[in-house]
This record gives C-alpha cells, structure tokens and sequence, in this order.
C-alpha cells in the first residue's frame, strides 16, 4: 500500500509510544487479520430519509422544507471520511518502519497484514492504542411518558420520582428508547406505531358518471429521536437532540359525504409534541423535557447517559476531546401556517435558518491547546496533531505529562465558559380580570443551551373537510372534498442569554392557538354532502424579556381564546 497519503503527524505520535526495538533481519513474513469495525465511525443511513420524511408526525404535510433540513443535517455527521483504509494507512506507516516489505489489504473493516512478527506486533499495539484512547459510544437512554395535567416533573428527576412517574402513565405502559452514539454521528431511533385511513378522496367524472378514488395514507404515533453527541473533558456529554412524540386520539371521526359515490372519510386527530435543543448529560442522572398543551395532557421526556464514555488514558500519550466545539446543527425554527383551506398547507413545519450558529468553534479550541503547547513544540518535547474522526474531535498530543495536563486543564476551563447550560420554562397563564387567582393551562420547559436557539411544541392536529370543488358534467355532478388540518396548542421559539448579576435575556417567539370541535353542516343536495366548520383563535407574541430568579419576566397576550373573562400572560423562567 502506498504510504503517501497518511498524514505523518498521527503515526509519529503514535510510533513514539511504541517501544523501540533492534532492527534484525526480517524473518519469515506472516499474515494477522485485525476488525476495526469499533473504531470506524458510521453516519446513519437512515438519517437524511428519516428526515426529509419524518422529522416530525403530521396528518398532512408539504414537501418542502423537509427535504432540506434533511439534507443540512447530514453534512453535520463526521468531519472527515474515515474509514477502515485510514487506519490501514496508519498502521502501514507505524509497522514500515521495522519491515520494508510490510503490506495491508482492507475488505470491509477488516484488515489483513503480511509483514515479519515484529512489524505485526507494532500494527496491532498501534491499533490497541487507538482503541484505548479512542473511548466508546455513549449510550443514552429516552423514556417518553404521558401525564396528566398538574403532575409536577422535576429537572433532574431521582430514580424513585421516575418510578412514580411512570405509574401515573395514561398509556398504561411507557415508550423507551436507548441509542449508542458515536461521537460526532447523527443516530435515529424510534418506536412507532402506523395505521392506514381513509383520509381523502380523487373524484373523477365523465358525460354520464362519477366515482371517487380512495386515498388511503400512513398516520403514525410514537415517539421518535434523532440526536448527536460529543464528550467534554470531565465526562459529561453534549447531547444535541430533535425529538417529536405523537399519540392518536381513541376515536378518529368518520364524516360521510353524501353521494354513495365518495363515501365516507376517516379523519384522524393527532396529539403531540416536538423539541430542538441541546443539553449536558452526566453519567447516571435525568434531564426532563415537558411539552404540555392547553386542555391536554403533558408530554414528558426523560434523557439519561448511562455511563462515562471517556477512557482515562495516562503517560505521554492523550487525546483531548474538542469534537464539542463544532458547528451545532443547523438552526431550525417552528413555523405555523394560518388555517386555510389549501389542500398542500401543512399547519406546523421545521425551516432551516440560513445564518450560521454564533459561538466559538473548533478552531479556537485548537488555538487554545497550541498557546499552552508551544513552548513544548518549539524544543521539539512534544507533537500533536488534530484527529477531526477521534471522539468525534480530538486533539492528539505526545509530550511531558504535565504539558499535557495543562492543555486539558485550558479546554476544560474553556469548556466551562461557552458550554453554560440553561433550563428554560414558559407558562401560559389564565388570570381572571376580576383579580382571582391565575390559572396554569399550559407549559413548555426542556434544558437549552445559552445563545443557541431552541424550538420547543405541544399541539393539536385535527383534519377536516374545509371546502368542496364541485365539477358538473352534461348528466353528472360530484364535489371533491378539500381536506385541511387545524392546529391548536404552544408554539415556541427561543434563545437565552447570560444579562450579567443573574439575570437572563429571552428572545422569543410565542404562539399560543385553539380551535373548536369540527361541527358538520349539511347541504341540502346531497351531491355536495357535509362541510364542517372550525374556528381558529391565535394569539402570538414576538418579545425580549429579562428574567431573574426573584423576577420571572411575563407578557400580556390578549383576552383568552378559552376563557371570555380572562386574559393570557406567558411567564419566563430560567434556572
């Protein structure tokens, strides 16, 4: 195998820890097959479809966004191309140097080695090196519950606060996931459960007939994540996640429409609740997200990391893990259409926003390792070289040990300055205009991370027939039914900045919407069947508040859309 495109820089530190050995006169050349299939990163082949498809449930949706949110995502995956031929390159470089003839062959993950004994040991002590410093995936642990309204939920809920959750249950059972993330990939999980309905017709017509073709489509519910993560140097772990949950109601609503040639459609409502954030995990504790809309249930989500993934790796040789500096996924905000009876309208959609995240990057994390390096460079008493596939992004380093312990004490102490995790709670509050006591109807509250945006949702979608076109041939008629979805419950955007003395800035967008029960009304021909009517209130607010812990910030959002005597206030909290 050519050996000119291996960077030199990663076999010297790693050929610097080998022990040095006489060069003898090469004996017999054996052969050793070595997987290295744990220290390949791997991007989720699901990923882009998954979200051009699925990103969140919908009972209808357009084709537009999605697709590039899908495509954005992706390239947010692995930095560089890495493969198991990289490793071979690095392990031909490591061994060459004992044994000119020395040879790799790469099928798969699999690598096969023809060299002398003393080059075959030096690949694979060189691979075990990897390995150690490498570390393994994070495994984190979803579990999505449903509660009824009021259920207090703790931050960080304990192990027995758990077990009470999940007895108050109203599945009856719970939804749990648990994903294996190689730092610095993209992974889809998911526990879902599809159903077919009737959901629309395609009429046709000709001189003397009609007929309406079925139009039978997959709703789905479940609960489904897609998240990304990178060690800090203390063994927490940033965990970048979206995740949507979506329950059926009991009972979809059947309408018929009047002439036996259309029958009757089976129109389903969906119940559910979405989140784009970022948090910190530590080893064997729970972060909660709650989505709770007005009039319904909550919607909680518990993450927890289950262990360290950091190996603890000593001597000369260290990998600092700097893969948490890179760019966050691309900025994603909720978008709510009016209602309306455009039949390729989806009422609530994910857009990708076209400015970049705004916050330091893996090169100044890099150039903060440089400075406390650099006398050590300069005398040639250390080497390094930054490794975009290790730990999703490491800086690997070979030097005195306490050289090194300062420069992971210097990302550490960065870390603690641009990683400052947030918990941000908004409540809507019903207050009575004759001064009684205020109401909670709603609330969303989930883990942020201070001066990148967060999108948080708990709402509604009911289909319904919202328009007839009616087509008239020389001895038929038929009426086409246009079926739209109503969308009712909390839709946030937000971002929260560090205000100095303890106090917060929150940037947001709030939206807060009800909608009555479709009523059926009957057209006397029964040719044109039933058209149902929905009525929709809205209340949105695009503010700036400043919060503190003695002073939650709050604003005024109008007259309640489900009280006539009392007004709407959205109270701003962060812990």
């Amino acid at each position: 195998m050519s050996r000119t495109n291996v960077r030199p820089g990663i076999a010297a530190l790693i050929v610097g820890t080998l022990l040095a050995a006489a060069v003898a006169a090469p004996p017999e050349t054996q052969t050793r097959i070595i997987d290295v299939a744990d220290l390949v990163p791997t991007r989720d082949p699901q990923l882009r479809r998954a979200m051009s498809d699925r990103v969140m449930f919908r009972v209808r949706a357009s084709q537009e966004s999605r697709s590039e949110v899908g495509s954005r995502l992706e390239k947010h995956g692995v930095a560089d191309k890495f493969s198991a031929f990289t490793i071979a390159e690095l392990l031909d470089v490591v061994a060459g140097e004992v044994d000119e003839e020395f040879d790799v062959t790469t099928e798969g993950t699999q690598i096969a080695m023809r060299g002398s004994p003393e080059a075959l040991q030096r690949a694979a002590d060189a691979a075990e090196i990897l390995r150690r410093i490498a570390g393994r995936p994070a495994r984190v642990e979803v579990l999505d519950l449903l509660l009824p309204q009021g259920v207090p939920v703790p931050a960080q809920p304990d192990q027995a606060t758990i077990t009470a959750l999940r007895r108050q249950d109203l599945r009856g059972g719970v939804r749990m996931l648990s994903m294996d993330l190689d730092p610095g990939c993209w992974r889809v999980s998911e526990a879902v459960r599809g159903t077919r309905r009737l959901v629309d017709v395609e009429v046709e017509i000709a001189q003397d007939s009609a007929m309406a073709d079925p139009i039978v489509r997959r709703v789905e519910e479940g609960v489904r994540v897609f998240a990304r993560g990178a060690p800090l140097t203390d063994g927490r772990f940033l965990l970048r996640v979206l995740a949507s949950s979506a329950d059926l109601t009991d009972a979809p609503r059947r309408l018929a429409l009047g002439q036996d040639e259309l029958g009757e459609l089976d129109l389903p409502e969906l119940d559910a609740g979405f989140v784009s954030t970022e948090m910190l995990l530590e080893a064997g504790r729970t972060q909660s997200i709650v989505l709770s809309r007005p009039e319904g249930e909550q919607r909680v989500l518990l993450f927890r990391l289950a262990e360290e993934t950091l190996e603890k790796v000593g001597g000369t040789l260290r990998a600092v893990p700097i893969g948490a500096f890179s760019r966050p996924f691309p900025l994603l905000r909720l978008v709510a259409s009016d209602l309306g009876p455009d039949n390729e309208r989806t009422p609530l959609d994910v857009t990708v926003l076209d400015r970049e995240p705004e916050r330091l990057g893996i090169d100044f994390a890099v150039q903060t390792i440089e400075r406390v390096m650099q006398p050590d460079f300069e005398e040639d008493r250390a080497t390094g070289e930054v490794v975009q596939w290790l730990r999703g992004g490491a800086y690997l380093l070979r030097g005195p040990a306490a050289s090194l312990d300062g420069a992971r004490a210097a990302i550490a102490a960065l870390e603690r300055q641009v990683f400052r995790p947030a918990r941000l709670s908004i409540r809507i509050e019903e207050r009575p205009l004759d001064g009684g006591a205020a109401r909670q109807i709603g609330a969303v509250s989930a883990p942020v991370a201070q001066g990148l945006p967060t999108a948080l949702a708990a709402y509604r979608q009911i289909a319904f027939v919202v328009d007839y076109d009616v087509e008239v041939a020389e001895k038929s008629q038929i009426a086409d039914p246009n079926v739209g979805v109503a969308l009712a419950g909390i839709l946030v955007n937000a971002t929260v900045a560090d205000a100095g003395h303890g106090a917060h800035m929150v940037t947001a967008q709030v939206r807060v919407s009800a909608t009555d029960t479709p009523q059926g009304r009957g057209f006397g021909a029964t040719d044109v069947g039933t058209l149902e009517l929905v009525n929709e209130e809205t209340r949105y607010a695009e503010v700036r508040v400043r919060t503190t812990a003695a002073r939650p910030g709050e604003i005024n959002m109008g007259p309640s859309p489900f009280n006539d005597s009392a007004v709407l206030v959205a109270v701003f909290i962060v812990e």
